[in-house]
């Protein structure tokens, strides 16, 4: 759908969402959808404010729709996180998306790359509050689980929660780990990518401020 449906849609989502409102619909999966498409015609137009509660009434009527945990609200505190980060908010994106890595790894059953590339925004947004032993938790838990998932060999998921890892400890001030999680992203990286590369690049980029701090 392009962004100039959405902009010709927005009145008519609008006004059903009122009748909706209005007729009582306000807790059905028709409503939760027209509602959601709403958010989605912001979001295109870059209207990110506006579209934030919308996204957190599609959430609480998921939740009393589907229970607990379900994809559907899983992908909706996502999106939310997401539309948030946009406009910096990002002490409120944090904990929606801790509850969406969460909930996916239940619905999955323990580990799953959706679960990891879930943990792994959880550690950027932490650090970008500045909760480095929270970011580092995030990327541990990661990290732990590629390893499961991709066994021992080299895989770019793999070298960048090894690389994030590295830049945490370094922030933390544990610089020999810092340097141990940097060589071995390095090294990953220059073994997967041939020629030039910017995460080659940025790899070399991060051990050489660490060496020369």
């Amino acid at each position: 759908v392009q962004a100039s449906q959405f902009v010709e849609a927005q009145p008519l989502l609008r006004r059903s969402v009122e009748f909706m409102r209005r007729l009582r619909m306000s807790e059905t999966r028709e409503f939760s959808l027209v509602v959601y498409y709403m958010a989605r015609s912001h979001v295109e137009q870059r209207q990110f404010k506006e579209a934030v509660p919308l996204l957190l009434e599609v959430i609480a009527v998921r939740r009393k729709l589907l229970g607990p945990d379900h994809d559907l609200i899983a992908e909706g505190l996502t999106d939310c996180a997401t539309v948030l980060e946009r406009v910096g908010r990002h002490s409120e994106a944090e904990p929606l998306l801790a509850e969406a890595a969460e909930m996916r790894r239940r619905l999955n059953g323990g580990d799953h790359p959706r679960v990891a590339a879930l943990l792994d925004r959880v550690g950027t947004v932490r650090e970008s509050l500045g909760d480095f032993p929270g970011a580092a938790a995030s990327w541990s838990d990661a990290l732990s689980m590629r390893r499961r998932l991709y066994g021992d060999g080299d895989h770019p998921d793999v070298a960048s929660s090894l690389n994030s890892l590295g830049v945490a400890m370094y922030f933390m001030g544990r610089f020999d780990e810092s340097e141990r999680y940097l060589r071995d992203a390095l090294a990953m990286r220059q073994r997967m990518f041939n020629g030039d590369n910017e995460l080659v690049a940025t790899s070399l980029s991060n051990l050489a401020t660490l060496l020369v701090r």
